[in-house]
């Protein structure tokens, strides 16, 4: 079969062809040579649909977490701050990627509690409301609570 049948296009095309001395041969080519491409083209969009679908996940999962959908909320180098304060306390190991993933959770959670328990209940970060996660996190990032998460030197001034 050269090229499909009752496609009455196909059969304007192939008179042509034949009217200006193209082979069958020549024409069976281009004809696999179109089909060929069309079908490379939707693989090529095929291949990208994963990238679109990862893209998305973070903003996802942050939607689907309360917490997650604050700290997106927050301008991108507050968050990048955050996870570099996160990370100098040791709460954080991933990358300063201002994006929100298990890993981001999991070290405000453990910075929240450590906080408590470091301050000997001074500190104590509200994360059962909106205001009090987003104070939280902008002031993690301004480093307000370095002295606290990992020392600064001068910590031992308020008898602790």
């Amino acid at each position: 079969m050269l090229w499909p049948i009752g496609h009455a296009a196909g059969r304007d095309r192939r008179k042509k062809a034949v009217a200006t001395g193209a082979s069958k041969i020549d024409m069976e080519c281009n004809y696999w040579f179109k089909r060929e491409n069309n079908l490379m083209q939707r693989r090529h969009f095929l291949a990208m649909i994963p990238f679109g679908i990862g893209l998305g996940a973070t903003a996802a999962m942050a939607q689907d977490d309360p917490l997650g959908a604050i700290f997106m909320q927050l301008p991108p180098r507050t968050r990048r701050d955050l996870q570099e304060e996160l990370s100098y306390g040791g709460f954080y190991d991933s990358a300063l990627d201002a994006a929100w993933g298990p890993g981001t959770r999991r070290g405000v959670i453990s910075a929240a509690q450590f906080l408590n328990q470091n301050s000997r209940g001074r500190i104590q970060p509200d994360l059962s409301s909106v205001r009090g996660v987003q104070i939280f996190m902008t002031s993690l990032a301004a480093r307000e609570y370095s002295a606290w998460l990992y020392g600064e030197g001068d910590e031992g001034s308020d008898g602790f």
